[in-house]
Parts: structure tokens; C-alpha cells; sequence
């Protein structure tokens, strides 16, 4: 999968299910794709402050739920702010060193993403070892026409590592 590619070029096939309304409709078809429901840990990366507004019930939702939720910096003060209590984790997507084990910053196999554990660990990291089971990534969007490098985000690579690790991810 690409995710650098527009909305018409993003997916390669396409759902149609109903249901009793939109929600249980596309509940059904995310089901129908083999997409398999959250379980414990989700990561929540959103750009713009509009979408963050428009995110804060479905994530005060999910936190309700009693889901753990993750969150890059800026995304995690938003919520924090808002009264969700959300784990911060940092980006730092650099070239880092690996230890005798094979995991990097000397972690090891992470179940569950805590900063209590190792302050160093990073959102590569954490997708890297099946940390989370759910990838929220909206990127900040801005009019007019970019090239190709500038799409190298801390989002598109958040969304890239995600679908290397087949970690379910929901982006706009």
C-alpha cells in the first residue's frame, strides 16, 4: 500500500454493506475486509487542531471503552488538556543502534507501550514489536501543491511503518 497516494488511489478494492445506519454499515464493512477490532492498545496521531476538535468525543469514547491510548506529543497534550488521560510517546524516527538482542535503544519485546518503562522507547519502536492494535493517523493537510519529499512526514511514516507492521490503520 501506498499512503502517499490520494483518496481515489488508496485502497485496492472496495466494500459496500448496509445496515440499520452509517455506523453499523461500516462497521460491517470493515469487518467484511478481515479488519479485526481493537483490543487493548491504540496510537492516536492527529495534525490539525480542527481534526483534533472534531476527534475529542470519539476518543473520550474509546478511552470510556477502556482502551489504552497512545498519542505523539502534540496529540496527547491536545487530549490531555481535554480531560483523556493519553500516553504521550515521542516520534524520533533516527537511525539508532541495536543491541545484543536485536531491539533498538536496548528495549526488549514490549506487550504493552508504557514511557514508565523506558523513557527512550518511540512510536517506531512500539509499531516495530505488535505494540498497538490500532494506527489513528490524520495528517495536518494545507492547500496547494507539494512535491513528492515533502510528504516524508513524521505522519507518512508513522502510516508507513504501520502498514509494514500490518497494524490496522485509519487515516482520512
Amino acid at each position: 500500500a501506498d499512503v502517499l497516494l490520494g483518496v481515489e488511489m488508496m485502497s485496492t478494492g472496495e466494500v459496500a454493506c448496509f445496515g440499520v445506519d452509517r455506523f453499523d454499515a461500516y462497521l460491517k464493512a470493515l469487518i467484511s475486509t478481515g479488519y479485526r477490532l481493537p483490543k487493548k492498545n491504540i496510537l492516536i496521531s492527529v495534525g490539525s487542531y480542527k481534526a483534533k476538535q472534531e476527534l475529542l468525543t470519539p476518543i473520550r469514547t474509546l478511552k470510556q471503552l477502556g482502551y489504552e491510548l497512545y498519542a505523539s506529543i502534540g496529540t496527547a497534550d491536545y487530549f490531555e488538556a481535554n480531560g483523556i488521560s493519553i500516553h504521550p510517546i515521542d516520534w524520533k524516527y533516527e537511525q539508532s543502534e541495536t543491541n545484543s538482542n536485536g531491539y533498538e535503544n536496548g528495549n526488549s519485546h514490549l506487550d504493552s507501550p508504557s514511557m514508565e518503562n523506558n523513557p527512550q522507547t518511540t512510536i517506531a519502536d512500539y509499531l516495530a514489536n505488535g505494540s498497538f492494535d490500532l494506527v489513528i493517523n490524520i495528517p495536518m493537510r494545507s492547500a496547494g501543491t507539494f512535491r513528492a519529499s515533502s510528504f516524508v512526514t513524521q505522519g507518512y511514516r508513522c502510516r508507513r511503518l504501520a502498514t509494514d507492521y500490518s497494524v490496522p490503520l485509519m487515516t482520512d
